[in-house]
Order: structure tokens, then sequence, then C-alpha cells
């Protein structure tokens, strides 16, 4: 009697094997998707603090600067009381302001309610704001002026323009702007009689160390905009550290600098100028931040 047999079908054995797979597969899909949402909770509400060293030539008193970008209306508990009290743990001699603090679209109470923040501010160290591209764009499309807001909190508003500022016994030449340090589709004269072009030059013959808070560092990267200046320090945002950092990899996409950008946060040194970059506080549109917790910048400065 002949004996039947199957084929072309797996064997019960070879099923066992793929089940396996199969659910191991769905189990590291099930720990991945938990990871990726655990940390998208805890990204939403849970600063983290970067320092960072900079020595700049003509610093005499080493001093402590906090660098605070990209809110976007955000708050860190009620009234952004986590926010306030962190900053204050570090005992700054001044705080940075690079931009975006409100979005494009923001209402008037998300304006008084940055406006609040800065005067809370104001009451642990000196400080000094410039515009992002979400300031100018609420500007551009009919929002309230910010400047009054600004100055009712106690802060120094830098929009395109700079101050000789007294920090922690050193005299120092502060400055903000935009960073549109290029040409951007424009003539070279109208590069050159710019207002941010104007800045850097008055900031050049102040003769006094100098540090911009730039919010776009884009320009410094990739146009080389540093060979062109010889400023000590920029201070930038924007790129909200690259969103979502992906472990042995950094971060996933930049705005300007788009998929796996190198330069999205920490400390670059381009020989004569120095840039810091904040990966901010706030996620970038719709997409939340993972494994990116919202940052307060520290540097510590010294000559």
């Amino acid at each position: 009697m002949k004996k039947c047999t199957e084929t072309g079908k797996p064997s019960k054995g070879w099923k066992k094997v793929l089940l396996r797979i199969l659910l191991t597969l769905l189990a590291l899909f099930l720990v991945c998707a938990i990871t990726v949402g655990i940390s998208i909770l805890v990204c939403r509400s849970s600063l983290t603090v970067h320092s960072y060293d900079v020595e700049i030539r003509g610093v005499t008193h080493p001093f402590t600067a906090v660098l605070l970008t990209d809110l976007h209306g955000k708050e860190f508990g009620e009234g952004n009381a986590e926010l306030l009290e962190l900053v204050r743990q570090q005992q700054p001699d001044v705080i940075f302001c690079a931009g975006d603090l409100i979005d494009g679209s923001a209402s008037l109470a998300d304006v008084e309610r940055v406006s609040a923040l800065l005067g809370e501010l104001t009451g642990i160290a000196p400080v000094y704001v410039s515009y992002g591209n979400h300031e100018k764009a609420y500007l551009r499309n009919g929002g309230a002026e910010l400047r009054p807001y600004v100055e009712k909190s106690g802060a120094t508003l830098l929009d395109e323009a700079c101050t000789a500022a007294e920090i922690a016994g050193n005299k120092i030449c502060l400055g903000g702007t935009l960073g549109h340090l290029y040409l951007f589709g424009r003539t070279k004269e109208a590069y050159w009689s710019s207002p941010e072009v104007k800045l850097m030059q008055e900031m050049e013959a102040s003769g006094l160390p100098t540090i911009v808070l730039a919010h776009m560092p884009d320009t410094i990267i990739f146009c080389q905009a540093y060979k062109d200046w010889n400023i000590d320090l920029f201070l930038s945002g924007h790129t909200h550290g690259g969103v979502i950092r992906l472990p042995f990899v950094g971060g996933l996409y930049a705005p300007m600098q788009g998929w796996f950008p190198e330069e999205d946060m920490g400390y670059f040194n381009y020989g004569r100028v120095q840039l810091v970059i904040s990966s901010g506080m706030a996620g970038y549109k719709n997409i939340p931040r993972v494994f990116n917790r919202p940052e307060v910048c520290v540097l510590h400065i010294s000559g």
C-alpha cells in the first residue's frame, strides 16, 4: 500500500516556528509602541538641562546664562512653575530667549501668558529676547504688536538690534536677529544694506565680546556665514533637536536641515565663531518629541 503524502504545504513543525516568529515580532512591535508612547508622554512635560562650557576672549568674570527657545506657547506646570523653578536652580546671571516663544497662530491670551512668563523670568535675572520665525509670522498675520508685551515684562527686546549689556561685571555686546545672514534670494545690494548686516557690522565695531541671539542657525551652518563675521558666539534654536531622536543615530528631522540633521543641537566650533543650538521645548507642528526631552540650555561662559 502506497503512503499518501502532501506536497507544497508546510509541516506542523514549520507552522509552529512561523507562529513563534510572528508572535516575537508582534511582541517587539508592542514593546516599541509602548516605549514610544511613554516617551511622548514624558517629553510633553518633563524638562531636562543641557550644559555647555564656552570661552569668549574678553570675558574677565565667568558667568552663567540660560538659553530658552521654541516654547511655542507651551506651559510646564501651572503658570510655567516647573520651567521657572528649573531656570531658578541654574542661578543664571542672564537669561536669553532666542525666538519662537509663541506660535505664528497664537491668540492674544497666548501672548499675554508668555509676557507673564518673561515677567517672572526677569525676577530671576535680566532677560533678553529676540524673535523667531513664528513671532515674525504672527506679526505678518496681523497679530498684536509684541514689543509692548515684552517691554511690559521688564525684558529687553533685540529685534535686529544690539545693546551693550553689563553681565556679572562684564560688558558684552548682545544682539538679536532672525538669522538670515545670507542672500536668500536677495541681490547683494539688498543683502548688504539689510538690517541684519548693519547689526553685524555694528556689533563687530563695538570692540566688546559679542553674543548674537540668532533663532535660525542654518545660514551659519550651510552658507558658512561664520566666515563673514567676527562674532564670538551665536545662540540658536529652530531645530527642535531633530524632533524624534533615534538611539545611536540622533535627530530624525529638523526644519531647514531635513532628514537626519547633523547639527540639530549642541555646541559647534568654527574657529573664531562658536555656535550653540538648543533643542528647545516643543514638538514640530503636529509631530511630538520622542526620546527628546524639552531642554533648558545652560552656558557657563568664561574668558
